[in-house]
């Protein structure tokens, strides 16, 4: 038996989905987050006697109500047609009373003239992407990656038509690993802090997220790196017939620099799943504050599995006191039985280095980052040193 629920609730708040048992496979998950964003079955449109035929006699006794067709009061396709290929459209037999037995019949056929498979559980359809990017009005220029690798551009011909004066790119990569994107070409009319048109890069998944950089006119940016798994970025193109536009390309990469005034948090490439084979990440984590002087780094291990050797020779997390290889060792770990000790660096650098080899993969580690003060390294810290002679 399959159980998979998603919970309807009225007006704002979050929509529950339970996953039960065999119901863990790709395309039932995306159907079922379909109804969790407000996509109805297909085949329940007002429209739905113009494509396809129900056959009610073949329906399992109890299940008559999930091939009820709507009215138009409940439900808005957005003008978008009938879509066969949609993720959300039953299969022919759906909750038949024997295998061979049809409930959703297409009346339509294809140019060649054979009828249309419905029911697909293996991707979106192209409608699918159409309604939901009407549904929750997202830009009509751009996409999400989710590659680990890949590049866009901005028309940079002066006689492209249709060009958007706002396109969104969302970038999304394995947690524990950070993004570096490179704008290889620039061509945007330039103006003072880049009002009119002009590139801007935040440091997340959304509008709101910290910015690492707003770009205009022709000289492109050093490369940019995120601190976290996720990058945005944005084009806003005023009526100016000399912006051309650019082109960039981005790629996944674990480890780097990593400079913070409090704390933060590193994992493992692909952490809580497994990590991949053959990884070399080293992290370089610097904590600055302008407004005193005297603190360490410390580091906390929220979470760890790692292949296990006496000798930690395989994979291991190894620590150490400063940003150079041959920084003083604060420990080599590897294992899953213990959490390895909390560390604290003598300077505000420590640098963590994470490794792979070829053959077992675990979970991997989540760790914290966060500023240590010495109360004594100045008068600002209220400490007094007392000395005595007996």
């Amino acid at each position: 038996m399959r159980v998979l629920l998603v919970r309807r609730m009225k007006g704002d708040g979050p929509q529950s989905v339970s996953i039960g048992k065999n119901c863990d496979k790709f395309g039932v998950v995306v159907h079922e987050l379909g109804h969790a964003i407000g996509f109805w079955h297909e085949h329940t449109r007002p429209d739905r006697d113009e494509h396809v035929s129900i056959i009610r006699q073949n329906i399992q006794g109890g299940q008559e109500y999930n091939f009820e067709k709507l009215d138009r009061s409940e439900v808005n396709s957005l003008n978008e047609s009938y879509d066969y290929q949609s993720i959300m459209h039953y299969a022919r037999n759906t909750f038949s009373r024997g295998l061979w037995l049809d409930t959703v019949v297409p009346l339509q056929h294809t140019e060649e003239g054979a009828v249309p498979d419905i029911g697909q559980r293996k991707h979106l359809s192209p409608g699918d992407v159409v309604q939901a990017n009407k549904l929750y009005s997202c830009p009509a220029c751009g996409r999400t990656f989710i590659e680990s690798n890949g590049n866009f551009t901005y028309p940079l011909q002066r006689d492209a038509a249709n060009i958007a004066d706002e396109c969104i790119w969302r970038i999304s990569v394995t947690p524990g690993e950070t993004i570096r994107l490179t704008i290889s070409s620039l061509d945007m009319v330039g103006s003072k802090n880049c009002w009119y048109d002009y590139i801007v890069v935040r440091d997340g998944h959304w509008e709101f997220s910290p910015v690492l950089g707003q770009f205009c006119g022709g000289n492109a940016p050093a490369p940019i790196v995120s601190t976290r798994n996720r990058l945005w970025v944005k084009m806003k193109k005023s009526t100016h017939p000399f912006s051309l536009g650019f082109s960039a390309k981005y790629e996944a990469i674990c480890g780097g620099n990593i400079t913070r005034r409090e704390r933060g948090v590193i994992q493992s490439p692909n952490y809580p799943d497994y990590y991949s084979s053959n990884k070399e990440c080293i992290w370089v984590i610097t904590i600055r504050n302008r407004n005193r002087r005297g603190y360490q780094v410390g580091l906390r291990f929220n979470s760890f599995d790692v292949e296990r050797h006496d000798n930690c020779i395989y994979d291991y997390v190894e620590v150490r006191d400063g940003s150079d290889i041959d920084s003083p060792l604060l420990g080599r770990f590897c294992g899953y039985t213990m959490l390895p000790d909390d560390l604290k660096s003598t300077g505000n650098t420590i640098s963590v280095k994470f490794v792979s080899d070829s053959s077992v993969n675990k979970a991997g580690f989540s760790a914290e980052f966060f500023q240590e003060i010495d109360e004594c390294a100045d008068n600002d810290g209220g400490c007094e040193h007392a000395a005595s002679t007996l």
